[in-house]
């Protein structure tokens, strides 16, 4: 499904410094750009070093650094990730995903994604789901049920059936674990434990674009947040699991809405972390890593921080000419129809201009929030405008003149 990537792919970034106020977008533009250039040419060396569990990673984080599909180095490594007999429900989770954002008509698609969705749904246990199908114990796994909810809906996307009861039960068992402290949720050191609450709050928010209204996901993902919260001085810092945690972090913020944890930037500092880390050649390297990494680090993690780079998420799957627009949006919108439409503008990108500057002037407050929302995905700044300044006040058309000066024509 078309993103903006390559060139583009840096306008996603906030400021590239820890605390700052955001830096001019082209900066940030050729700031965020030259790291995913420098991830990209790493990623085509590395290919044939992944394994199966980063296979589809591996293809998505291709695509988000910006290789040409009909490039002959892509080709080898999709021809590699769908030639793999997959036998972890990660594995096939994220190969789901990476089949999603393959061209519609790629060879094959069709056909591995009804194969892979029919596997993925033997690792369904108790509602939840485990690390290989027909797995035994049956012990739920919060990476396993993550990356087959991320599996769910982009099999949804295209096309294939998954039934309203999965993901009511995913829902539901997993308000059951928000709840219980000694959970698998919340176990784990540090790093860990905030990537394992960070993709419960993911998947929970992909639970609610799927099934009738529950009342009970709102208060729980809320929970979840300020658990976070609580561990805010983690982002930004370096760690053999920070890229983990500070991938399913970025998924959380994007499916949330949120700039900031606990009043940390967490874009700033994670890229401002990666740049700490990586290496003058490409990659990134972190104590602790397993095994000879050599000067480009270790493929997982490369994989990890590209991904975070180019904030490779979407907070729901659209079609790319899904109609959905900002003057659609009233005060009584749900939060799917909020999620949608944001996601619709996002993806027309900057031919969303019009439509962005009527919205931002709107007397409907989460119009603006909206639009306010779209600037910074596409810009990296909010060029300090807020969704409670008043209509044609003065900083509010202040902000809107930054808006549009910025606006590429």
């Amino acid at each position: 499904m078309p993103r903006l990537h390559s060139s583009l792919a840096g306008l996603f970034a906030l400021s590239i410094t820890p605390g700052a106020v955001a830096q001019d977008p082209p900066v940030l533009t050729d700031r965020v750009d030259a790291m995913l250039e420098r991830a990209r040419a790493v990623l085509v060396d590395q290919k044939w070093q992944w394994l199966e569990e980063n296979l589809g990673r591996g293809v998505l984080a291709m695509i988000a650094s910006g290789v040409e599909t009909d490039s002959d180095e892509f080709r080898v490594a999709c021809k590699k990730m769908f030639r793999a007999r997959l036998t972890k429900c990660e594995a096939i989770g994220w190969r789901l995903v990476a089949l999603h954002r393959l061209p519609a008509d790629w060879p094959g698609r069709e056909k591995r994604s009804r194969a892979d969705l029919k596997l993925l749904l033997r690792c369904r246990k108790d509602k939840l789901f485990v690390g290989e199908p027909d797995a035994k114990p049956r012990a739920w796994m919060m990476d396993a049920t993550h990356a087959a909810a991320l599996g769910l809906r982009a099999a949804k996307a295209m096309g294939h059936k998954v039934q309203k009861k999965v993901w009511r039960g995913m829902a539901e068992r997993l308000l059951e674990h928000v709840a219980d402290t000694s959970s698998p949720v919340y176990l784990g050191a540090d790093f860990i434990e905030c990537a394992a609450v960070a993709s419960t709050i993911t998947t929970l928010s992909i639970c609610r674009h799927h099934m009738p209204p529950h009342e009970g996901i709102g208060p729980a993902i809320d929970r979840l947040w300020e658990h976070l919260e609580k561990r805010s001085e983690l982002i930004g810092e370096e760690d053999r699991f920070s890229p983990e945690m500070h991938l399913k972090l970025m998924q959380a913020a994007i499916a949330s809405e949120r700039l900031e944890v606990d009043g940390a930037p967490w874009f700033d500092l994670g890229v401002a972390m990666l740049r700490r880390v990586e290496f003058k050649g490409g990659g990134f390297g972190f104590t602790g890593e397993p095994g000879i990494q050599g000067y480009k680090g270790w493929h997982p993690h490369n994989i990890e921080a590209t991904l975070f780079l180019a904030r490779e998420y979407q907070g729901v799957l659209v079609p790319p000419d899904d109609p959905a627009t900002l003057t659609a949006i009233s005060a009584s919108s749900s939060l799917l129809d909020r999620a949608r439409t944001l996601e619709a503008v996002v993806q027309r990108g900057f031919d969303a201009e019009e439509e962005v500057l009527s919205a931002l002037r709107s007397s409907v407050e989460l119009r603006r929030s909206l639009a306010r929302l779209a600037v910074h995905r596409l810009s990296g700044s909010t060029f300090g405008f807020r969704a409670e300044m008043l209509p044609g006040s003065p900083e509010a058309k202040a902000a809107i003149r930054e808006i549009k000066a910025w606006w590429p024509k």
